[in-house]
């Protein structure tokens, strides 16, 4: 009989860290920074790896910071532990946004401020445009595939716009739910397996 708690995220895990994939913690991660988060990588390579966790809100608006900004739509999200009293942006805006990097299927990050800036106070991003976070995610080179092969994560692509539209408190258990095979199961299992 299949037993959720004896499961393995190295047994599933099939594709290896990538700009623009997604990595699901582990249900029972002890880090309080990335316990049942969902994690976009937006860089990748040799240096080692940087990424926004997408799923952990903060209590605090756009128009609640220093940046004057009068948006009271935006949230901000806690992106990670790193540089955490810097503001970073993921955004469907591409090229209107100078210096903007894609990360995937038309979704980027960065650019130039001042151009976001315009369009927040003209109106011109909806909610679902752009995602704000507080630091970033970061980890040294092999340090993430070390914590992969340690079952801390699990790799899976997903449709980041759609990503963008959900729920962010349900995006964890959402992402689980929709996965092949059992491990479906752990979306229903408490934070605290003892409880169980």
């Amino acid at each position: 009989m299949y037993d959720p708690l004896n499961y393995k995220f190295s047994d599933l895990n099939k594709l290896d860290p990538k700009k623009g994939r997604i990595l699901i913690s582990d249900p029972y991660l002890p880090d309080p920074y990335f316990k049942r988060s969902v994690v976009l990588l937006v860089n990748h390579n040799e240096d080692g790896s940087l990424g926004f966790i997408l799923n952990k809100t903060l209590e605090v608006n756009l128009n609640e910071t220093e940046l004057n900004i009068n948006d009271q739509e935006h949230k901000i999200y806690f992106g990670g532990p790193v540089q955490s009293s810097d503001l970073f942006y993921i955004h469907k805006m591409g090229d209107e946004i100078e210096g903007s990097v894609e990360i995937k299927d038309g979704i980027f990050w960065g650019g130039e401020f001042a151009g976001i800036e315009d369009k927040l106070k003209s109106g011109g991003i909806l909610e679902n445009d752009i995602r704000f976070f507080i630091g970033y995610s970061g980890w040294e080179a092999n340090q993430l595939e070390q914590e992969i092969e340690e079952d801390s994560w699990l790799v899976v692509e997903s449709n980041l716009e759609d990503i963008l539209e959900t729920n962010s408190e349900d995006l964890w258990k959402n992402i689980i739910q929709e996965m092949e095979g059992n491990i479906s199961l752990l979306s229903t299992f408490p934070e605290d397996p003892n409880l169980n």
